[in-house]
């Protein structure tokens, strides 16, 4: 008789791997969109600015989210939030 054991365990191993980095791509595709929302709403010193980390985080999608988050975020302001003039 043929022992099924291993093919199940293989099986579910690979679900499991399958699972994981599924839910590693739709973190990442959240923090992608969660940084494009908030290029949109940020305020910079000109539009050009903002047009370039706009392309920046939708063109290099996570890579482009990480840079933005820690070199881009600091350089703009919320609507309500006083602009830091300390350059």
């Amino acid at each position: 008789m043929h022992s099924t054991t291993g093919d199940w365990l293989g099986l579910s191993v690979g679900f499991l791997i399958f699972g994981f980095i599924a839910a590693i791509g739709i973190a990442a595709t959240a923090f992608w969109i969660v940084e494009i929302v908030d290029v949109a709403r940020r305020q910079f010193t000109d539009q050009t600015t903002k047009l370039i980390w706009l392309l920046v985080v939708i063109l290099l999608h996570l890579l482009g989210a990480i840079i933005y988050y820690f070199a881009g975020k600091p350089q703009g302001w919320l609507p309500g939030e006083r602009p830091d003039y300390r350059a």
